[in-house]
This record gives C-alpha cells, structure tokens and sequence, in this order.
C-alpha cells in the first residue's frame, strides 16, 4: 500500500511539472520574428552592395529596375539645306552705290560683268546650310554650256596682282583646288565652291583655294573696259590698274 502511494505521488509530480513547464514557456510570434532591428537595419544601409552583404552573411538586395527620366535625341548633325534664288546685284564696295546686275551675257574674255538692266541680269539659285559652309552659284537663265558662275585661275596672294577670272564652270568638289573641269575663259583651272552667303544681309562673298591648298582673303573687283573687262577675285585688297571693288548682294 505504501509502495502504490509512493508512486502514485512521483507521477504526481513529474505530470505536474509537465503541464506548469509547457504554460511557463515564451512564445513567439510569427511577426515578431520577422520583424527587423535596429541592427539588421543599420547593416542593410551600411552593405549597400551585394558583394558587402554577402560578406556580412546577409541576403543579397532583390534586383531592382532604374527607370530614366526620358531619352534625350541628338541634334541632326546634316541640317536640311535652304534654297535661294534671285538675281546677283554689285555695289561699289568703297560707297555702297549701286553699279548694277550680273548679267547673263559673257565678255569676249569668258568673264561674267555687270549689266545696268535688270531684265538682263543672270537669275541664280543656291542651297545654304550655314554662313561657313561654302557653296555654287547655279546658273538659271541661259548660258549656254556652263550650269555654274565660279572662278578660272591659278595662285592668289595678297602681295601682287595676280587675279581670278569669275567665268561659267562646270561643277568641281568643295575644298578642291582649281581642276580642269572646262570653263567659258578657255584657259586655267577653275572650282565652283567658291561662294559664302549670309541670309541676314543677303551678302555673296568669296574663297579660294590655291593649288597648294591655301586659302587667302579674296575681294572682289570689277573692271569696266579692256581686255580684261569683267568680273574677278584677288587676294589685295588695293588692287591697282583700273580695277574697283565690289560687293555682291543676292535680290
């Protein structure tokens, strides 16, 4: 009886300690283990790279998707060109006095000159892309053979009396130096890109580019009688011999 006492009062005890154990222990919430501290915190903003994270025994960062602002687009570096045309008229360029009109008509020399009549006046038309870009001069009204005015001619310099003749060309590249392409003078060889246009002022100036590749300040003269009558480009500005400068306006 004694023996079933004793045992009875173990297993008592054991049950109870069971039951008073398994109420006395913490729980935990799912939430608060997820939960993130202070630490993990700090350790997310100091690891800002994968590789740092890995190394600290942290989960990498999820791949995230950087969204810009919007695309830029590029200037178009070859702006459309913009088509002029009009007749060609010269002004003394010491005077601003109004000599006249390009005419259509050629000297005996094959050199463009100056015409008072404006009915006679050659009709021109060009295709401007900027006021550094050279360009042609093309021929609307009849002169026979030659589709463009430019110049036939060798070497200029600023130190003598050398001169262009501004005849009737045949197309030659722009930047070429003078190529025997065929001109209205017969003689020498000439170059078409020899024309800069401003559309403020509506002013026609001109370059040229020597057989060895320079390209001197030219002006351009006139001259009214003789067997150099006509138009042409010299790199003096203080040409002598009968010659005036002049300036071209397209109208």
């Amino acid at each position: 009886m004694f023996v079933r006492n004793t045992i009875s009062a173990i297993l008592f005890f054991l049950l109870s300690f069971q039951i008073f154990g398994t109420s006395a222990r913490p729980s935990f919430s799912l939430a608060a283990k997820r939960s993130p501290s202070a630490s993990s915190v700090a350790a997310s903003l100091q690891y800002r790279t994968n590789a740092e994270r890995m190394a600290a025994g942290l989960s990498p960062r999820a791949p995230t998707r950087v969204v810009g602002s919007g695309q830029l687009v590029p200037r178009n570096p070859n702006p459309s060109p913009i088509s002029y045309s009009g007749t060609v008229k010269v002004k003394n360029a010491s005077n601003n006095s109004n000599l006249g009109y390009i005419q259509k008509g050629l000297t005996g020399g094959g050199r463009f000159t100056i015409s008072s009549l404006s009915s006679t006046a050659v009709v021109v038309s060009l295709s401007f892309v900027s006021s550094s870009s050279p360009l042609q001069l093309s021929i609307n009204s009849n002169t026979p053979n030659w589709p463009y005015i430019g110049g036939a001619g060798a070497t200029l310099q600023s130190n003598n009396n050398n001169r262009v003749s501004i005849v009737g060309t045949n197309s030659v590249p722009s930047g070429s130096t003078p190529q025997n392409v065929g001109n209205s003078s017969g003689s020498n060889g000439s170059e078409s890109y020899i024309w800069k246009f401003n559309p403020n002022t509506n002013e026609i100036t001109a370059e040229w580019v020597n057989p060895n590749g320079s390209t001197p300040a030219v002006y351009i003269y006139y001259s009214s009688s003789g067997a150099n009558s006509g138009l042409h480009l010299s790199a003096n500005s203080n040409l002598s011999g009968g010659y005036t400068r002049v300036r071209l306006y397209l109208s």
